[in-house]
This record gives C-alpha cells, structure tokens and sequence, in this order.
C-alpha cells in the first residue's frame, strides 16, 4: 500500500478526482470528493497521473510519484472563478 499527496482544490468544491497508474495506463481511481480535500491511497508504488475537476475545469498532473503514509505532500490545485 502506497499514498499520493494530499490534493487540496480551491475554487471548486466536491471536485472529481480521477487517478490513473501511468506504468499499467490504468484508472484507479474515479470519485467525487465530499469538500475539497482528499488523500489518495493506491495499491502499488508507482508513478500516476491525476485528474482534477469536471467538465471544461479540469487540472492534471503528470509524475505524481507514489510514497509511505508518513509522507506529509500536499498537491494545491486552485481553480479560478
């Protein structure tokens, strides 16, 4: 079991989150978050993808890498009114 960064979301709330193993090209994950924060857990280390947001607001990151529960990254994502 492996953690990605926290993702923190401004400027949009219960946001769609979508994780993608880039190694598998795999969906891990695809949720709607209750608020505007969320710690993603995921089965293997690896590198991913994440997806942020719906529609034509849409965030992504590439190379997010995998680490342990201790490991206290935040991702920041901001969306603009």
């Amino acid at each position: 079991m492996a953690y990605l960064p926290k993702i923190e979301v401004s400027g949009m709330t219960d946001p769609v989150i979508q994780v993608v193993d880039e190694y598998l090209q795999e969906v891990v994950y695809t949720i709607r978050i209750k608020g505007t924060s969320w710690r993603p857990k995921v089965f293997r280390e690896a590198t991913y993808t994440i997806r942020v947001g719906e529609g034509d607001r849409v965030r992504v990151f590439r190379g997010v890498e995998s680490g342990p529960k201790e490991d206290s990254r935040v991702l920041k994502v901001r969306f603009d009114s």
